[in-house]
């Protein structure tokens, strides 16, 4: 399965590969407003809204893999983290 959905906030576009058969990965572009300070805070929702896993990357990655999640539907919203305020 492979979507591909407008950021929310700073993130910019999301790409998601084959996320729902035991994982995937997970692509974005960084913000045209810059490079965050502290990187990018990854949040991974069931179809039901329920908050399945959340994960923080550094500034400059732009992509992760993503484990262990049960067979469905999710929606991925990637946050910038300039100094604690994720947007």
């Amino acid at each position: 399965q492979s979507s591909q959905t407008s950021g929310s906030g700073q993130s910019g576009v999301v790409i998601i590969t084959g996320l729902g058969s035991g994982g995937g990965s997970i692509q974005w572009q960084a913000p045209v407003s810059g490079e965050p300070s502290e990187g990018y805070r990854i949040d991974i929702f069931d179809k039901e809204g329920n908050l399945k896993k959340s994960i923080i990357v550094p500034a400059g990655t732009y992509g992760a893999d993503i484990q262990d999640l049960d067979e469905g539907d999710y929606t991925v919203i990637v946050y910038a983290n300039d100094d604690g305020v994720f947007a």
